[in-house]
Parts: structure tokens; sequence; C-alpha cells
């Protein structure tokens, strides 16, 4: 090996056992004392944590929700508003508007089609 190796070598510090690393750990763990400041600025973080849980559950989507859609139908346009109805499992609904992610009118024919497969099978059926 050349001098890089052996400097490499030279710098590794000798394996210390497990057990002795995680008693050196559980010290320092034990050392640590926190100050009132500390400690009241960790709880007030916890509750903040908590109210904006609490606040945001109410509005939030779990993944069961049923969804609508108004606005699909033949007079689709590009990035058209339409209306979203999510029905929840408690049978509550909750309604939103959104922007229907169509930004050219080519994307509203493939939708129409089925898809872009669709689209093209049927330009070469016709043609």
């Amino acid at each position: 090996m050349g001098p890089v190796g052996a400097v490499a070598l030279r710098a590794r510090r000798p394996e210390e056992p497990q057990a002795r690393r995680a008693e050196r750990r559980g010290k320092m763990h034990e050392a640590r004392v926190d100050t009132h400041h500390q400690r009241r600025a960790r709880e007030q973080r916890r509750e903040r944590r908590q109210r904006l849980t609490r606040r945001h559950a109410r509005g939030r989507f779990t993944g069961r929700e049923t969804f609508d859609i108004e606005g699909l139908d033949d007079r689709l346009e590009p990035r058209m508003t339409i209306t979203v109805h999510a029905r929840r499992d408690d049978a509550s609904t909750l309604s939103f508007k959104a922007i229907a992610r169509f930004d050219t009118p080519v994307e509203v024919e493939y939708y129409r089609n089925g898809g872009i497969l669709q689209t093209v099978m049927r330009k070469l059926i016709a043609g």
C-alpha cells in the first residue's frame, strides 16, 4: 500500500466495544439538564403541534372518501373550474372548487376518447 493507505490506517481509532459506547452515550444523556426556558419552549411546540393537528383534522381527507365531480361533460374546456363533492363515511359532504388540469384542447380530446392510445387508434381507423 502507498502512503495514503498507511495514513488512513493510522488515523482510524480502535473499535470501542458496543456496550461501552452505549454506556457512555447514556451517561452523556443523563448529564444533560434542561433549563426552564428549554422545557417551556418544548411544551409550547408540543401544544402548537396538537392545536394544528386538531384544526386540520376537521378539513382533512382520510382516503376513504368518495368523490363526485361536476363539470366533466361535453362542455369541458381547458383550465375550466369544476365542482368536487367529497362524501365521507359518516355521510357528511365537503364541496370545493377545483381547476380541471386539461391545459390544451388536445388533452381534452384525449380525455373524451378515453386516453391517448384510444385517440390514436380512432384516428388510424378513420384514416
